[in-house]
């Protein structure tokens, strides 16, 4: 099989991740599949930047090992302990196969991902705005979740979507840009009317992030002029689709509605107090799983559910690891000499950040998306990189 075939295939994979009702969802399933196909053709190749991670993920590995042991619900950890491990495979398998495949299979991912996230997008918007029969099934609450499980879940997985279509926005031809200009608007809609205020959050966090970046990607200032050329239209474009979506009552009810604190809020920060103060007292953490068996509800914080889970190192390994993923993606956005392998590396870190963010008030150690943009931050290092600022800087050296 041609790799450009096999990349096509991994895209279109990456499109079913918009339907995850089931478990396993049919995502897992074919990830698994392409997988096996692309070990096959020899189609993987580990780089040798991702050491560092893969060390990382498999100290995460070890603490959820070692914390099995003191779990009190032994099958419930089992469980808990192969859904991260299966994630910790997926991660593996798109990290290997960009190590091929280089930056053919990164774009191949990230268009695989916005082609799903706008029709997960677009028919969500619909659906809430009254479309029969989908409407019911996506929006039962006044929520959005579209064809996920949880509406916080289905607004953080579009949120990635916006920012590829800025990317795309600004790297295609005018003539093939209006798909893309549809892209943004439908899944800057979705993610409104997920109501999630982490998914908002998350979003302006990643768009902060890219355009801060976008600016300063040739030389610290020499072209901060681009953010003030295509940031407001991107800023207005989406407020004027926020404004249409408002003046529908029932939208506006909810939007004011779920703007300020929840009722839940206090509890939540309340079960998160005595997680810490639980973990303190178990720093090989309490077993894969076991947040909910302890607490009854669930940590809604992944650094809270790594340290009570997992202990101490536990939490350093996946913090280290999602640190380490943002620092290199920075590092390319920035330095990277081609104008496209910035702006990938600009988004990558823009999603990154904005998870990071998301992760102190939501658990997201499970949510698959999340892997799939750890996995984007540790593709082959660009064939060639710029100067460094500082020595691009330099005076010329005298001629002989």
């Amino acid at each position: 099989m041609t790799p450009r075939r096999l990349d096509t295939m991994l895209s279109a994979v990456m499109v079913t991740g918009i339907y995850v009702i089931v478990e396993p969802a049919p995502f897992d399933l074919f990830i698994l599949l392409v997988g096996g196909l692309f070990l096959l053709g020899r189609r993987l190749s580990m780089p040798r930047a991702a050491l560092a991670p893969g060390a990382l993920l498999g100290l995460f590995v070890v603490t959820n090992l070692l914390s099995l042991v003191f779990s009190r619900d032994l099958p419930r950890s089992l469980f808990f302990f192969a859904v991260t491990g299966y994630l910790v495979v997926l991660w593996a398998i798109l990290v290997a196969a960009q190590g091929v495949g280089r930056e053919r299979t990164s774009d191949a991912i990230l268009r695989g991902y916005a082609i799903g996230g706008t029709i997960a997008g677009v028919l969500g918007v619909v659906a809430y705005l009254g479309a029969p029969l989908i409407g019911p099934i996506m929006a039962p609450n006044g929520r959005l979740h579209g064809l996920f499980k949880d509406p916080n879940v289905y607004g953080a997985y579009l949120a990635p979507v916006a920012l590829i279509a800025i990317y795309h926005l600004i790297a295609v031809p005018d003539a093939r840009r209006l798909p893309w200009l549809g892209a943004l608007a439908a899944s800057g809609a979705a993610v409104f009317l997920s109501f999630s205020r982490g998914a908002w959050g998350n979003l302006g966090v990643a768009l902060a992030v890219f355009f801060f970046l976008f600016t300063f990607a040739d030389g610290l200032g020499r072209s901060w002029w681009r953010t003030f050329v295509f940031f407001p239209p991107v800023a207005l474009f989406l407020g004027i689709v926020a404004i249409q979506l408002l003046s529908v009552d029932a939208i506006s009810n909810m939007f004011e509605m779920r703007f300020g604190m929840q009722s839940y809020d206090d509890l939540r920060f309340r079960i998160q107090a005595e997680a810490v103060s639980v973990a303190l007292h178990n720093p090989l953490g309490l077993g894969p799983g076991m947040t909910e068996k302890t607490f009854s509800v669930a940590a809604h914080s992944t650094y809270v559910r790594s340290l009570v889970e997992h202990g101490f190192l536990g939490l350093f390994s996946i913090v280290a690891l999602v640190l380490v993923s943002i620092a290199r993606s920075v590092w390319f956005a920035v330095f990277a000499a081609a104008a496209q392998d910035r702006l990938r590396f600009a988004v990558t870190a823009g999603v990154l950040c904005g998870m990071a963010v998301e992760s102190a008030v939501i658990d997201t150690i499970h949510w698959r998306h999340y892997w799939v943009f750890l996995a984007m931050a540790w593709a082959p290092t660009p064939h060639r990189q710029r100067a460094a600022i500082s020595s691009s800087r330099r005076p010329p050296s005298p001629a002989r």
